[in-house]
């Protein structure tokens, strides 16, 4: 799939366009068609070629996978699936229209206080499910983001702050972490603790929540330096000006939420994410903003009016080019006679079921005048 011809067939799904390449793995926008007008667009990771053999990479890569498969929530990107696709590490994730946090940073745009609260409102929840997550047998997961950045928080077309990217998560069950002894994360975004190589629970994550909402308020980075170490330093020891300190018109109470979740100590932090979040609710009420989401979308729209408008004109083109591709009816009906299934009569009586002790029969319905 490394610079493939776009509309072509990548396993089940068409591939539409590149979406980027990191260091280990690129995204392309895909479309499964099923058959008739049933399609889902999806964003397709997989592994870059020269690592798709490599160990230590494939690991990561499913690491992630095991955490995004369980999560179900408004507030998180789903991953669909993950396997092998034409011998390429692949995983299939939720499609998203919108932009990171990152990019309306560059796109120098000041963020109103109110729509910076709700994002990392909609983040917490994301977070705290995360954060609450049990296997399947009921047992919690533990489960540590450890990555919570600018880059990896998306705000979709409906107003929605979304977290994304697990692929350093700390999952609390695993008998070994599989980066243990490494310092992962992004340096300006990390917990005190978690720069010095500590054991890190859920209040790492809302310490790197509280940067980014500092830094969306203000429109300032917070700790990033030069180079790592004057990052790392900046972390442990900088002086934090609380934003109402920087413009008195800032809203104190926002103010003080923002530096209580950038304790140092973690034991004067904010113990969860749903503390935080409720206190940014609460800021919310007070501002009398009743509908949030609302007015996060109308302001995302404008934000990225002329990508939404691009992404949606292209969308328009592609699906009509590769639509002539998807099973028609008749490939439909084929295919599932090959399978062995046998069309119902068109005459199909009505079917009632009684339940007596214990058994379920079928009777036919008969109807007297």
């Amino acid at each position: 799939m490394h610079k493939p011809d776009l509309y072509r067939r990548f396993g089940p799904y068409i591939l539409l366009k590149s979406l980027g390449c990191g260091g280990m793995a690129e995204v392309y926008l895909a479309v499964h068609l099923c058959g008739l007008h049933a399609r889902r667009l999806v964003a397709l990771k997989s592994i870059l070629p020269p690592y798709n053999g490599v160990e230590a990479y494939v690991r990561l890569f499913y690491h992630e996978a095991s955490v995004g498969l369980r999560l179900r929530h408004a507030h998180v990107q789903e991953i669909f699936d993950c396997g092998v696709i034409e011998g390429r590490h692949s995983m299939v994730m939720e499609y998203m229209q919108g932009g990171t946090v990152s990019q309306i940073f560059s796109a120098g745009i000041p963020i109103p206080c109110e729509i910076a609260a709700w994002i990392a409102l909609c983040a917490l929840e994301g977070l705290s499910y995360l954060h609450k997550l049990c296997d399947e047998t009921g047992n919690p997961l533990h489960i540590v983001h450890r990555d919570v950045s600018p880059d990896n928080i998306f705000v979709d077309v409906e107003g929605n702050g979304r977290i994304f990217d697990y692929g350093v998560a700390l999952c609390g069950s695993e008998v070994e972490d599989i980066q243990k002894g490494m310092i992962v994360g992004k340096y300006a975004y990390m917990s005190p603790e978690q720069c010095h190589g500590e054991a890190i629970d859920e209040r790492s994550d809302v310490f790197s929540l509280a940067v980014v909402l500092y830094e969306m308020c203000t429109g300032r980075t917070l700790f990033a330096g030069e180079s790592d170490v004057q990052t790392i330093n900046a972390v442990l020891e900088k002086n934090i000006d609380p934003p109402n300190k920087l413009s008195w018109e800032f809203p104190s109470f926002l103010s003080q939420s923002i530096m209580r979740g950038l304790e140092r100590d973690p034991g004067r932090r904010y113990a969860t994410a749903d503390e935080f979040a409720w206190d940014l609710r609460s800021f919310l009420k007070m501002r009398g903003v009743l509908a949030p989401q609302q007015r996060c979308r109308e302001w995302i729209a404008e934000v990225f009016a002329g990508s939404i408008a691009e992404e949606r004109e292209f969308l328009h083109g592609a699906l009509s080019a590769v639509d002539v591709q998807a099973p028609t009816l008749e490939d439909l009906l084929r295919a599932g006679n090959n399978a062995g299934l046998v069309a119902p009569s068109p005459q199909t009586p009505d079917v009632v079921v009684s339940k007596v002790s214990q058994i379920v029969s079928f009777q036919t319905k008969h109807t007297t005048e």
